[in-house]
């Protein structure tokens, strides 16, 4: 099957802003595709450069290197309104005196397009959206999600070939969240748009992502489908970032291709090392890695083979219990745990076994 064209190429772009001291480098040589009809997520920390980056696609900033390119054309030069770009924004920004059908009109009817265009325009928007029948009503009127979707159909009514959405979601409550990162999700795809998306919430990009960009320190740290960002993470920055993470000092006894045997706190395991890792040959001091629901916890038998714990803090989360287990060496690791069977006892010593292609060996010192 032959695998979508890109759309829009970032190449290698810098911004910074200011000078001398308090110079900000806030996108350094950043660099990706945008695939035709794909839902491209950045996803970051604060500070990182994902909103610089978004602004840099959308043309309020000019890069001071590196360029834009939409289907082959060159988009560095242009200003927004040469862009066939559609926006979303954190805040709505609707205008309060104007119904629904107005706000999304707006635009159009600046454009000088006739009344006959308008009306057709924007009734598809809010049909795409899900708001036709509430097109005479006023913003607030309007629960934030359906805000938030005005939003949406206001910059899609342009027939943008691009959609930017820079943390769209961030103003909902947490179940309103969860509902609309779907319909964002469902509305990207009926238009057929590909978009570029900025979010924090790591959930969120997993969830209605194509693909992400993990961005740290205005660089590019990896870009892949979630389940590549979150199963194989390329450092212990995307690793700790994206989802919890639990990581061990360990020693390297053999390396035997993407294989380890290491000693990790008196136990004897086999893990992966970890995808792009420079050679860790025996001897090497590294840090083993893995997801708290990927551990598995049982009691203590003669001969079996795993690190040793003791229960300590116990989550009760419904669907899981979340366990804090303590080593004696003092390592704490944290492991996920379905409350199957019942839920296991502060102080109660277990041994936690881990399967070695749920696991990770980085270099330790490494970012």
């Amino acid at each position: 099957m032959k695998a979508p064209s890109a759309k829009l190429g970032v190449e290698g772009v810098r911004k910074v802003f200011g000078d001398g001291p308090s110079k900000v480098v806030a996108a350094d040589d950043v660099g990706f595709d945008v695939r035709d009809g794909e839902l491209f997520t950045l996803l970051g920390p604060s500070g990182c450069g994902k909103t610089t980056t978004l602004r840099l696609v959308a043309g309020l900033e000019r890069p001071d290197a590196g360029r834009v390119v939409f289907e082959g054309a060159d988009w560095t030069p242009l200003p927004p309104f040469q862009r066939s770009i559609g926006m979303v924004f954190q805040s709505y920004a609707l205008f309060p005196h104007m119904s629904v059908f107005e706000n999304v009109a707006y635009g159009l009817r600046v454009r000088r397009l006739s009344r006959a265009e308008v009306g057709q325009r924007v009734n598809e928007a809010l049909e795409l959206v899900g708001l036709a029948g509430t097109r005479a009503r006023r913003p607030g009127q309007l629960s934030g999600g359906q805000q938030q979707r005005v939003a949406l159909a206001r910059a899609l009514v342009y027939h943008p070939k691009l959609l930017l959405l820079d943390e769209p979601l961030s103003n909902l409550d947490a179940k309103l969240r969860v509902y609309m990162r779907g319909e964002v999700k469902r509305i990207q795809r009926q238009a057929g748009i590909c978009a570029v998306y900025v979010t924090h919430d790591q959930e969120e990009a997993l969830s209605i992502s194509d693909r992400i960009a993990v961005m740290q320190a205005g660089r590019i740290a990896q870009v892949g489908t979630p389940a590549e960002i979150y199963e194989q993470p390329a450092s212990t920055f995307v690793a700790d970032f994206v989802g919890k993470a639990n990581f061990l000092e360990c020693t390297v006894l053999e390396r035997d291709g993407e294989a380890c045997v290491i000693r990790c706190h008196g136990a004897r395991l086999r893990a992966r090392a970890a995808t792009g890792s420079p050679p860790m040959p025996a001897g090497t001091e590294g840090l083993l890695f893995f997801r708290p629901e990927r551990a598995v916890i049982s009691a203590v038998q003669e001969g079996a083979s795993g690190l040793l714990a003791r229960v300590g803090d116990i989550e009760y989360l419904g669907s899981l219990v979340r366990y804090t287990l303590d080593g004696a060496g003092g390592w704490t690791v944290l492991v996920d745990a379905p409350p199957i069977g019942g839920i296991r006892q502060a102080g109660e010593e277990v041994l936690i076994t881990l399967a070695p292609d749920q696991t990770q060996v980085f270099p330790k010192g490494s970012r």
